[in-house]
């Protein structure tokens, strides 16, 4: 039974992905605010399923980094359904939600779990729109599932002017709540207060269980293992690959597509959306690689030549959590405030810093040089170590002045000065 104490979750957290997972210092907890049966908690291993979860893959869609896995019941799944129901393209694809009363060529548990390919991935196989049939989400139990719903659709919209589909191919209907017509929620009976009350305890009851202690017959992972797994979201795949899909006989053999096709303009949107991200990198960075080892979907690589050290960037494979800014000691890497769309769909790396590679004179470790001699760990030690001096001598300034007062005295009173 799912969510029953020691039975198999219908949802699991890859925590490799998880951006709270990386760094407590990021801020992330969309997952948990959006959960409508509070089924996730945010703990020191990041995401975590502590509760009666249902499996509802409203965390599937929320997440940026794509750290939730529904087996069977992921956007490539449901994709696979899209095309079956679209191998005579209708003028419109219609989704709702289990609770809308209205015909649909796809039902979802929860509008919360409508993701961008599952709304691009009609238009590409020939439909004319894709159609979000919502009913009044405010009396649904689940209402807070759907309020990232607004940003995913706005996304949406942007991307289908970067595919040459007008914004209009995204479109929004109301319809009726399924078993209310026109009146309020039923009242609550003896049997949904005994449910409720059932689905808390089995919530706390999964919520004292010890951890995950991995696959049988293996051992837990350790957080160093999970560092050097370096991939890319599953979710940011299948969406770029739904982005290239689009038109593939335009695009050139290194994957990005010539002048004349309808997708080659450029299109600026907001960083903070999380569609998209552009940095800039200063002279600042040290090379310690901390932002590239804790990027959560590998879009960060650092590198030495023989003369220089690279900090390269992977724009379709980042997904804009900003892990990179809030872990950087130096603050040397920083977000831009607009990204152009169009960097999902090419495949070169791009080049954040590339600096002469030194050696320092008083660690001998390599760092990018900036016309210094010593490396930024070694400078910003002797500097704390100057910065002190001052205090030292101010504490030994008590202990100097009894004695020279002492000595004043002695010779005011002497016979040999009166």
């Amino acid at each position: 039974m799912e969510g029953a104490p020691g039975a198999a979750r219908p949802v699991v957290v890859e925590r490799s992905l998880c951006s709270r997972f990386r760094t407590p210092r990021s801020a992330c907890a969309i997952c948990a605010a959006l959960c409508p049966v509070g089924a996730i908690r945010i703990g020191d291993e990041g995401a975590e399923i502590v509760g009666s979860c249902h499996g509802c893959g409203v965390c599937f869609a929320a997440c940026p980094n794509g750290a939730f896995r529904i087996d069977g019941r992921d956007d490539r799944a449901i994709l696979a359904r899209i095309r079956d129901r679209c191998a005579s393209p209708p003028a419109e694809f219609r989704i709702r939600c289990a609770r809308g009363d209205a015909p649909a060529d796809l039902v979802v548990p929860c509008l919360g779990r409508v993701t961008e390919a599952l709304l691009l991935e009609p238009l590409r196989l020939g439909a004319t729109a894709t159609e979000l049939l919502e009913p009044p989400c405010e009396l649904c139990p689940s209402a807070r599932a759907v309020a990232h719903l607004e940003k995913v659709v706005g996304r949406t919209r942007a991307l289908c002017g970067l595919v040459g589909r007008g914004s209009d191919a995204i479109r929004r209907r109301p319809v009726p709540l399924r078993n209310l017509p026109g009146r309020r929620e039923r009242p609550v009976t003896r049997r949904d207060f005994l449910g409720a009350m059932r689905a808390e305890a089995m919530g706390l009851a999964a919520a004292s269980l010890p951890p995950d202690p991995g696959p049988p017959g293996g051992e837990r992972r350790s957080f160093r293992d999970l560092l050097a797994e370096r991939r890319e979201s599953p979710k940011r795949l299948l969406l770029v690959e739904c982005l290239r899909g689009f038109h593939p006989r335009d695009r050139s053999a290194s994957g990005a597509p010539p002048s004349s096709s309808p997708i080659a303009r450029t299109i600026e949107v907001p960083s903070r959306d999380g569609l998209v991200a552009a940095f800039e990198v200063t002279r600042a960075c040290t090379a310690c690689g901390v932002c590239a080892t804790l990027c959560p979907t590998g879009a960060l690589t650092t590198r030495w030549t023989d003369d220089d050290f690279v900090l390269e960037f992977r724009p379709w494979a980042c997904t804009g959590c900003q892990v990179c800014v809030v872990v950087c000691a130096p603050r040397a890497i920083r977000p831009r405030e607009t990204a152009p769309l169009d960097s999902l769909l090419g495949r070169r790396e791009v080049p954040l810093l590339r600096a002469r590679k030194a050696t320092c004179r008083v660690c001998r470790a390599a760092f990018p040089a900036d016309g210094a001699e010593i490396c930024p760990l070694c400078a910003d030690q002797q500097e704390k170590r100057l910065a002190g001096l001052p205090a030292v001598f101010k504490e030994r300034e008590p202990c100097v002045r009894p004695l020279q007062a002492s000595a004043s005295t002695s010779t005011a009173s002497s016979p040999a000065s009166t």
